[in-house]
């Protein structure tokens, strides 16, 4: 027993508990800092009720309106958005 749980611990981080540790605490510390929600799936959700999202066949989430996608593909830029132009 005084061997079996320092082992087990050292096998839980090697094949994948510290993949999900690593993910939990992203995860909190960008809701924290106020960069991203907390529940991802319930906002993607809320995002398809209201029509500004929809789910394609593969499991991902699309913008429904082009000028929206545009936005914030341009957002990140230093330069002022305009649509239609590259």
């Amino acid at each position: 027993m005084a061997v079996g749980l320092p082992v087990a611990c050292i096998g839980a981080v090697t094949y994948g508990l510290g993949a999900a540790a690593q993910h939990w605490l992203i995860r909190c510390l960008l809701w924290k800092n106020g960069l991203a929600p907390f529940r991802y799936a319930q906002w993607l959700d809320y995002a398809v009720a209201l029509k500004s999202l929809y789910r394609n066949g593969a499991g991902g989430y699309v913008f429904i309106h082009g000028l929206m996608r545009e936005y914030f593909v341009h957002l990140g830029t230093r330069g002022k958005f305009s649509p239609g132009k590259d």
